[in-house]
């Protein structure tokens, strides 16, 4: 990845990428951000290897089977999060015959933004700002009646003493 060896059983951010070596591992588990990585396959100890030739696809990716190139390499950029499966196929390059077929499950973990515990976080930050807004609209409504109750009394204490109330406005000297 990133044009360096990955080693075996090597822990980046607590996550091993390969827990045996390729040649017989069926599993690849990369971080979102490990791109570019390329694949490299061969057939190996094979008589002739002028006359192989070589098709692979990524399913899911790739309808159709591409043909390998002179390198034997796959490279793959920018894949969503999930989990692909990488085919490979060695053929006699005059009857098509397959020599050799291999596969390997590919795990690609989501962005950090997407990962468990922030997708955790995020529920409990929106629990938290609707409760909060529960108790703003409970108060706001508490508040309301306080202030529509006092005015009831006050009113009814006015009524009940024969009183009047007045409020005389200095600004432009009226009286009410």
């Amino acid at each position: 990845m990133f044009n360096n060896d990955v080693e075996i059983n090597q822990s980046i951010n607590g996550n091993i990428k390969l827990k045996e070596s390729i040649v017989s591992a069926k599993e690849l588990t990369l971080e979102y951000s490990d791109y570019p990585f390329e694949l490299t396959y061969n057939l190996v100890n094979y008589p002739q290897p002028e006359k192989i030739k070589y098709r692979y696809k990524l399913i899911d990716i790739d309808n159709a089977w591409l043909k390998g190139k002179k390198n034997r390499t796959s490279t793959y950029t920018s894949l969503d999060f999930g989990t692909y499966r990488f085919e490979v196929e060695a053929l006699h390059i005059n009857s098509g015959k397959i020599l050799a077929s291999n596969s390997l499950k590919i795990n690609i973990l989501p962005p950090w933004w997407l990962s468990p515990y922030a997708l955790i976080l995020y529920i409990v930050a929106l629990v938290f700002f609707v409760i909060g807004t529960l108790n703003i609209i409970a108060q706001r409504k508490r508040s309301a009646k306080e202030i529509q109750s006092a005015a009831k009394r006050l009113e009814l204490s006015l009524w009940g003493s024969g009183d009047l109330m007045w409020d005389w406005d200095i600004t432009q000297n009226k009286i009410y």
